[in-house]
Formats: C-alpha cells, sequence, structure tokens
C-alpha cells in the first residue's frame, strides 16, 4: 500500500509539472505569436550572454511590396496581407548594395526586394503596453550596409529586456542608385527622387500602425540614427509627410548640411547608366522620351549590373552622394525649401551629439615625419577650407578662405578638422540651437572615451590613441555594431553609458538620479561629456561644445566675411567631392581623365607662362591634361583686359580647332571655370566680389549648353 501510495504521489507531482509546462508552452507561443493587420509572424526568444537579460526577437517583417523591375525607382506601397503565420526569426533580405564604402564583413543575404523591418521586445512590453520605441537607421553613408550590422546580444542588453523595456526597430530602405538616383530633377519623370525617403516614411507607418502588437507607444516613437542614418533622422522630421509619426529625434555624428541641391546625384546617376548601358554620351538629358527610354532600360536591367555600376562609376571616382535631393510640389518628400522646413521643425525634444575627433578627414593636410614632428601642407588646407566653405557663396570668398587658413596653417592637430568643424561640430550647435528657439528641448552631447576599439577594426592599429575617438566608436557601445566582442569592463562601461539614451528614449530628458543632464542654452553651448574614469564615472556637463570650432565660424569667419547665400549648384559639391577623394586616396594622383593635382600649382604655372617673352609657347598637347591647361591659360589671357566681353564657349571651340577634344569631361569643365576665375583673382585682374563668385555657376550653365551643342554635332556625325 505505501508502495501504490509512493507511486500515486509520484504521479500526481508529474501531471502537475507537465500541466505548468503546458501552460508555460501555450503562453511562450502565445506571446511569441502576433497578429498584424497584414496577418500573423512568430519570433523566438534571446538571452544575452553577460547579464542574462531576455528579450523577444520579430526579424524580417515585409512592410513593402516589390521594389525590382517595373517598381524599381518608385514610391514604396504597403505589403499586401499573407496567408497562414510568417516565420519572422531571422534576417530577411538586406537591400542589395556594391560600394567602395563597405569595410567590414557583412554576412547579409542581399536581394532588391528587400523593405522588411525587424522588431525586438520583451515580455514585459507584450504583457503591459505602452512601451516608448526607438526607430534607429543604419549609417553606412546610404550606400552600404543594414540592420544586421547590429549586434542582438548588444540591442537586447541596452534596449529590448524586462528592465529597460524600449522597444527596439530596425528597417531596411534602399540604398545607392535604388535609394538616391536623379536623372533630372527638372522633368516629370516615371521615376521618384528620394525613393529611399519615402521607404523609411512606409516605415514610420507601419510603426504607427501595428507596434502596439509588439506592447508600444505609436505616441511615443524616437527617430534616431548614427552617420548618414542621424542625416535621414533629420530630414524625416523635418518633412511634412512624417507629421504625427514620431515624438522626438536622436542624431549621432550626423546632421542635414548646410545646403542640399536639387540636382544633387545628376551626375553620378548618368554615369552609372552610362555603365550599365542604358545611355551614353550621346543621351539628350533634357528630352524627357529619351530619359524615359533610359529609365525603362534601368528597369530591365539585371540587378546585380546596376549594383556593380555604382561601384564602377566609383572607381573611376564618382560617387553618389546618399542624403536626400531638394525636391518641390504635392508629389515630393520635402514639398518646399529644406531651410523653410527647418525653421518650422516640430516643438519636440532632440539628442545630437558627436564624437571628439570624428571622421578627421582633412589629415591629409598634415604631413607626419619619422622624427615625430608635424608640419601643414598649405595647398591642401587650401582645398578644404575651400571644400568645407563650399555650401555658402560669401560677399568675399577669397577673404572667408584666407580667415580659414590663418585658422588652421599652424596647428596641425585643428588642420585635420577643417571640415568636421563647419559641416558636423557647427551645424550640431546649428540644430540644437534651432529646436530650442523653436521651443523644444535640445540634449547635446560629446563622445570623449579613447579606449573603444573602432567597429572596423581597421584603425585601432594605424590610429594613435591620441586621436581617438573616431567616428562610429560610439557606436560600440550603443549597437554594437558588425558584431564587436566585449571584455567584462567594457560590459560595465556599456551599461553606464546607455542611461542617458535610455531616459531620452522614455522621457524626452537623458537625466538620471546619478547624473543630470541639462537642456541645451545657447549662451553656454553646453554639453554632457561621456568619458569614463577608471570608476566608471562620467564628468558630467560641460560648458564650450568643441569651443575652437564654434569661435572660429562664430567669432572669426562670420563677422568678417559678412552675408552669404546659399550654393543650390550641385556641381561644385561634385568637384570637391571628387578633388578630396584624389587627396585622401591617391596623394594628389595627376589622373588623365581628371585634370586637377592641386589647382594652385596649374595656375601659378598659367602665371610663370605669362611672363615668358618668348613666342611661340610649343607644348607636348594630349586633349585632357595639357588641353584644359592651354584653355585656361588661353582664355584667361585673351580677356585679361575685356572680363566683361568674355566668351568661354567660343574660346573653347577656337582652342578644340586647333587641338581638337581638348577639355573632354564635365568635371574638366567645372575645374576648367573655377581656375579661370581663380586666376584673375590671384592676378589681381579683377577684384572678387559677390558679382564675380556668382559668375562662377554662369559659366557652368554656360559651358553645359555648349557641351550639348557639341555632343549633338558628334552623334549627327556619327550617325
Amino acid at each position: 500500500m505505501i508502495g501504490i501510495f509512493h507511486l500515486f504521489i509520484k504521479l500526481s507531482i508529474a501531471v502537475t509539472l507537465f500541466n505548468k509546462w503546458s501552460d508555460a508552452q501555450q503562453i511562450s507561443q502565445f506571446i511569441l505569436t502576433r497578429k498584424l493587420s497584414t496577418g500573423l509572424i512568430e519570433g523566438r526568444r534571446s538571452i544575452t550572454s553577460y547579464h542574462n537579460r531576455t528579450g523577444l526577437v520579430f526579424e524580417g517583417i515585409p512592410y513593402g511590396k516589390n521594389t525590382s523591375e517595373k517598381y524599381r525607382f518608385t514610391k514604396p506601397s504597403p505589403v499586401d496581407p499573407w496567408n497562414g503565420t510568417l516565420e519572422t526569426k531571422s534576417f530577411g533580405l538586406s537591400c542589395i548594395y556594391n560600394s567602395s564604402l563597405k569595410h567590414t564583413p557583412d554576412n547579409a543575404v542581399l536581394g532588391e526586394n528587400c523593405l522588411n523591418i525587424n522588431v525586438y521586445t520583451s515580455t514585459y512590453c507584450l504583457l503591459n503596453g505602452n512601451c516608448p520605441v526607438l526607430f534607429f537607421i543604419h549609417g553606412g553613408g546610404n550606400l552600404v550596409y543594414g540592420p544586421s550590422m547590429f549586434e542582438e546580444e548588444t540591442i537586447i542588453d541596452n534596449f529590448a529586456n524586462n528592465q529597460t523595456n524600449i522597444i527596439l526597430v530596425t528597417p531596411h530602405f534602399r540604398l545607392g542608385a535604388l535609394g538616391f538616383l536623379n536623372l533630372n530633377h527638372q522633368l516629370n519623370l516615371s521615376m521618384t527622387q528620394n525613393a529611399a525617403l519615402f521607404d523609411l516614411t512606409l516605415a514610420l507607418e507601419w510603426v504607427g500602425r501595428e507596434i502596439k502588437e509588439f506592447g508600444g507607444n505609436p505616441d511615443k516613437v524616437t527617430v534616431g540614427g548614427h552617420s548618414s542614418g542621424a542625416v535621414l533622422a533629420n530630414l524625416l522630421s523635418i518633412s511634412p509627410k512624417t507629421r504625427g509619426l514620431m515624438s522626438q529625434v536622436l542624431q549621432q555624428s550626423g546632421t542635414r548640411p548646410l545646403t542640399t541641391t536639387q540636382n544633387t546625384n545628376e551626375h553620378a546617376s548618368r554615369i552609372i547608366s552610362n555603365i550599365v548601358g542604358c545611355s551614353s554620351i550621346f543621351t539628350d538629358w533634357d528630352n524627357i522620351k529619351e530619359v524615359e527610354k533610359v529609365i525603362k532600360c534601368l528597369r530591365a536591367a539585371p540587378i546585380q549590373n546596376i549594383v556593380d555600376s555604382v561601384r564602377a562609376a566609383e572607381n573611376q571616382n564618382v560617387s553618389l552622394h546618399g542624403g536626400g535631393t531638394q525636391d518641390y510640389g504635392f508629389n515630393s518628400f520635402f514639398e518646399k525649401d529644406l531651410e523653410l522646413l527647418a525653421d518650422e521643425r516640430m516643438n519636440i525634444p532632440l539628442m545630437i551629439g558627436t564624437t571628439e575627433q570624428e571622421s578627421s578627414e582633412s589629415r591629409s593636410c598634415v604631413r607626419r615625419y619619422s622624427n615625430g614632428s608635424t608640419l601643414v601642407d598649405l595647398d591642401h588646407l587650401k582645398f578644404y577650407c575651400e571644400y568645407s566653405l563650399s555650401d555658402a557663396i560669401f560677399n568675399n570668398q577669397s577673404l572667408a578662405v584666407d580667415i580659414c587658413m590663418e585658422e588652421y596653417k599652424n596647428d596641425p592637430e585643428r588642420a585635420m578638422h577643417v571640415l568636421d568643424d563647419i559641416q558636423l561640430f557647427y551645424l550640431t550647435v546649428v540644430d540644437a540651437n534651432t529646436t530650442t528657439l523653436n521651443g523644444g528641448s535640445a540634449y547635446l552631447y560629446n563622445f570623449e572615451y579613447k579606449y573603444v576599439d573602432d567597429p572596423s577594426g581597421l584603425m585601432s592599429k594605424k590610429i594613435d590613441q591620441r586621436y581617438r575617438p573616431l567616428h562610429a566608436d560610439d557606436c560600440v557601445l550603443f549597437l554594437g555594431n558588425h558584431g564587436r566582442m566585449y571584455n567584462e569592463q567594457e560590459y560595465e562601461i556599456r551599461k553606464v553609458y546607455i542611461e542617458p539614451f535610455v531616459n531620452f528614449i522614455k522621457k524626452g530628458n537623458p537625466s538620471s538620479m546619478n547624473y543630470s543632464f541639462d537642456a541645451f542654452n545657447p549662451k553656454l553651448n553646453n554639453y554632457f561629456a561621456f568619458d569614463f574614469d577608471k570608476d566608471l564615472k562620467m564628468p558630467g556637463m560641460r560648458s564650450d561644445f568643441h569651443k575652437a570650432a564654434i569661435d572660429y565660424v562664430t567669432k572669426k569667419l562670420l563677422p568678417n566675411v559678412g552675408q552669404f547665400s546659399l550654393n543650390k549648384d550641385e556641381w561644385l559639391h561634385e568637384y570637391y567631392r571628387l578633388q578630396d577623394k584624389l587627396y585622401y586616396n591617391t596623394n594628389n594622383t595627376f589622373h588623365d581623365n581628371i585634370i586637377e593635382a592641386g589647382r594652385n600649382s596649374l595656375i601659378k604655372c598659367c602665371s610663370r607662362v605669362s611672363l615668358l617673352k618668348t613666342s611661340p609657347i610649343v607644348t607636348h598637347c594630349s586633349a585632357r591634361r595639357t588641353g584644359s591647361f592651354i584653355c585656361i591659360w588661353y582664355i584667361a589671357e585673351k580677356y585679361r583686359t575685356s572680363i566683361a566681353n568674355v566668351d568661354v564657349m567660343k574660346s573653347i571651340e577656337e582652342v578644340r580647332k586647333q587641338r581638337s577634344l581638348s577639355v573632354q569631361t564635365r568635371i574638366q569643365f567645372i575645374f576648367l571655370k573655377i581656375a579661370i576665375i581663380q586666376y584673375w583673382f590671384d592676378e589681381k585682374i579683377v577684384a572678387e566680389t559677390l558679382k564675380s563668385t556668382q559668375f562662377i555657376p554662369n559659366i557652368s550653365r554656360k559651358m553645359e549648353i555648349m557641351t550639348n551643342k557639341l555632343l549633338e554635332k558628334k552623334k549627327k556625325h556619327v550617325e
């Protein structure tokens, strides 16, 4: 009897345990299966290795329809409903790309029909609801990578767990030519400008419609991003298309440029089309029927051909600039000037910041010698000063460049930041100030911790620790870019680092019990410093964010050069980006298709030739390089005493009668007209004025007309 009794007890316990296990399985299945408006999905659990935190993962959820072939380069449409339960336990397709910007391994599966989204949440959020949401846009120049660059363990540990209870959403969106193609902004074409921004808007609409099913609050959505992702976050926050879809913004190491042009990416888009084989030098880009044939061809082309052509164009130093195009009208993304939209930005909180060293893109200005000494290369510095100021047309542009030269010429460490100072540090403060003036709260920060390896591992052995942290070094702690492995101390640093961001996402204010994070005050330029001592304590609030950079712009540059207008012509930007690649990558290689190895050197050559008393002057004349030099010298000298009557088109045609095909590429034309003006300024033939500065784009337009005429003649001749 006793034995039977014991057996009965054991069976009862077994049945109880089985029932509990069965109930747990049913609860688990209930939690991991979500009913969206388009159908059922099933996710999975994820447990972190260090803090043993649990999150729930739903990856590869479709939010948009097919974007391939006839739908290529068009606005996205919401996904159609599906039958059955869709398994969303791993990444869907990442948007296809091929670019030289890719520096790290990416194990993602690439494809064109890639409009899917990933959601990371917690059991607490699913059961209780009302959790805040972070909609985060990845970086990569809008040319490379995707959400798979983020490490799941870091996502769960920082955000999507039962202690933190923030839902992270990471969208896929079209990259490169598929997201930012622009063949002619003046024509009403069947393709869409800013397709990538429309993708992200559709993804945000999906969040507003579906996030409650994951325990999220659609009225508490922070739109954030890093680098180019931060630029897109900024653009989304000012567009009329996204009103009501976000409650605050987080921008890490990125903000909207001072100016955005209508013809952004036109040159690069046409070169890519030429490489694919859908257009040629004979294509009339102002003929809508002809351009529509090009679009039809591009839609029919194999997708791999298109992305490979993007890479091939980069190999020719022609790159897409992924950051949006100024567009207008009812069907546009922005509808009116971005500058006006920025002033009307929604009254919502903003958290924005940089790293201490950022990209240091002008570091080619600095010559370093084996004995440890450094020297600023003044030719390189002048170029980067011009480049940094190219978004603005000052009343006295040469004075602006002189002020810039004076600021950096004796300070090699500062000279590495000529571009960072204006295009990032200063504009970051402008963003914080604009938000404050519009009645919102802005929170400014600077990441100063030097000892986190960069995500790619490429720079850690090349960059002296004194010049860290670089651009994206902080991403290692935020979302664990590219599967970064941590040691024990770094886990603890990450826990301290993430706290202000968590508080901002939850409350709209980064302050906590441990740290006071004050709102931005334009009189103080105050910011929160992210750094860690041996006890993992952070410095907290400081004044004078990147003081040297801000003082240079606000106290030296702007007060002395006066008013300026915005440069709305992409060609000048294209020229400087191209030359930057040469300085940055090839150390002034004088390439046969690109006329400048240093404009200053060529202008000096023109000046020396002008001093020669002998005649005739004989040169070995290649069509591209020396031909361009001859055109500069010939035009500059011919009109030395009668600038008002200059006829650039006629002059180049005269040169071409003696040396056919002189000056062949559009980049050479851009260089030519800038060099002529600069030569006249340097030779004191003219004084630099606003009128003369505006002469540059006028020449550009005339040369473009002339080029089209010459190509049309050549086309007829061939036919």
